[in-house]
């Protein structure tokens, strides 16, 4: 025989906000699950370059800095992002002021040419840029490279 039963509003409330609740934490453990295996397969790729040789260091360096940046990671404390990797390569520019530190990021921006590998001793960057004299209202630009020019008004 089936049984009914009537309950309050609040009680109806109460057990859809546990069920919510258990769905929840089923998805916080499903990302945190899904966070740890890319961390591992990130570290594992890791290993593997430094075993590979492919990795520009020795391999004892190599596998003690895949090591220490997988325990950075785990503690929440290497910074991965895109924006993070930006405002360090424009913080390099802080050193210069001016047209030298507008170049500097021109350059860094990943406008221009890009030559050369860490590996190999260092990246050259270079870009070519026109600077409009004060007086022309009209500037005839010949590019001597096949990058992409920068037209900059000249400072007062």
């Amino acid at each position: 025989m089936h049984k009914t039963t009537n309950h309050t509003p609040w009680q109806r409330l109460a057990r859809a906000v546990a069920a919510g609740c258990v769905g929840a934490a089923c998805a916080v453990t499903a990302v945190t699950a899904t966070a740890q295996d890319d961390a591992a397969a990130r570290y594992e790729r890791e290993v593997q370059a430094c075993k590979s040789g492919t990795s520009a260091q020795s391999t004892e360096t190599c596998l003690k800095e895949a090591h220490n940046a997988r325990d950075a990671r785990a503690k929440g404390q290497l910074d991965t992002d895109d924006s993070a990797l930006l405002r360090n390569r424009l913080q390099r520019c802080d050193a210069f002021e001016g047209r030298a530190k507008a170049d500097c990021i021109t350059r860094l921006s990943e406008h221009g040419q890009r030559s050369g590998s860490v590996a190999g001793g260092g990246i050259l960057r270079s870009a070519e840029t026109v600077v409009v004299p004060p007086d022309g209202n009209a500037v005839r630009i010949q590019p001597r490279t096949d990058a992409p020019v920068i037209l900059v008004p000249r400072q007062p």
